[in-house]
């Protein structure tokens, strides 16, 4: 996995299961750093008019998944550095791999203990429902994916979402004085 640290003129993107936190994490880091936040539920949302978990019912999950990574490659294409929640569904785009090697991107992957996030994932109406055996699988598969592809990845099963963020800062941008640090 290679580490780039200087993030400064680079995408954030935030990925991992449901329930792992990308949303909050993702407002919290583009609050922190001034920077633009794109949440693809948001996205889809804006775009189509309605949830994933109704796009998933209406149009299926591959449609859905399609929907995803396009929201993902618009959100890369924005010119000025942003933070980016992307859905996990992304590990199955056909062109990852060109998409978060680029050189504008950062790729963090947040992952937790599957009963701690499958449980998570149920809160709200916007996540499509995933059986818990489904969901165990499934995420298995995707982080191994986006695993390989990640500069880092964060457990965040016990940290608060302040904490997450301030270990993707200094993973990002290291340690500063203003931070209290080195």
């Amino acid at each position: 996995m290679p580490q780039r640290r200087d993030a400064a003129d680079r995408h954030l993107i935030l990925t991992g299961p449901m329930g792992a936190g990308k949303t909050t994490v993702g407002r919290k880091l583009a609050e922190k750093l001034g920077r633009r936040f794109f949440d693809s539920d948001v996205q889809l949302e804006l775009k189509h008019g309605y949830t994933a978990r109704v796009l998933a019912e209406r149009r299926g999950v591959e449609w859905l998944h399609a929907a995803e990574a396009e929201a993902l490659e618009a959100a890369v294409e924005a010119a000025d550095p942003s933070v980016i929640a992307a859905a996990a569904s992304v590990a199955e785009h056909p062109h990852l791999d060109e998409l978060v090697l680029d050189e504008r991107v950062v790729l963090v992957l947040l992952i937790g203990e599957a009963p701690v996030l499958a449980a998570r994932a149920t809160l709200g109406n916007h996540r499509r429902a995933v059986p818990v055996e489904d969901y165990s699988q499934i995420t298995r598969r995707r982080v191994r994916r986006l695993g390989d592809l990640a500069d880092f990845r964060i457990d965040v099963t016990s940290f608060t979402s302040d904490q997450v963020v301030e270990r993707i800062l200094d993973n990002c941008f290291g340690a500063t004085p203003e931070r209290g640090k080195p």
